[in-house]
């Protein structure tokens, strides 16, 4: 009796899976894993952040390609790319 209870409960919850994997997909997992320069793990956001931070600025050395990162961070969407009105837009 009690394996019979076991496969129905095995049976319920196998097609309870099917049906929210059909509809919401496969379950995605994220298998990003954060070093440090040492190969320590990161687990910490902050850790990570510091991490991400000392890496774009190992990555752009250059101080002059650093610079233009920061000035573009300060510049605001509309002074990169103006909007257009709707006439301005179909002129062209």
């Amino acid at each position: 009796m009690k394996k019979l209870k076991t496969s129905l409960i095995e049976e319920i919850l196998k097609s309870h899976t099917t049906l929210l994997e059909s509809f919401f997909g496969k379950p995605k997992i994220k298998h990003t894993i954060i070093e440090s320069k040492e190969g320590k793990t990161l687990i910490e956001d902050e850790e990570i952040t510091d991490r991400w931070q000392q890496y774009i600025e190992e990555l752009y050395n250059d101080s002059e390609e650093l610079e233009e990162l920061e000035r573009e961070e300060e510049t605001s969407p509309e002074e990169l790319c103006p909007t257009k009105t709707k006439a301005e837009f179909q002129k062209h």
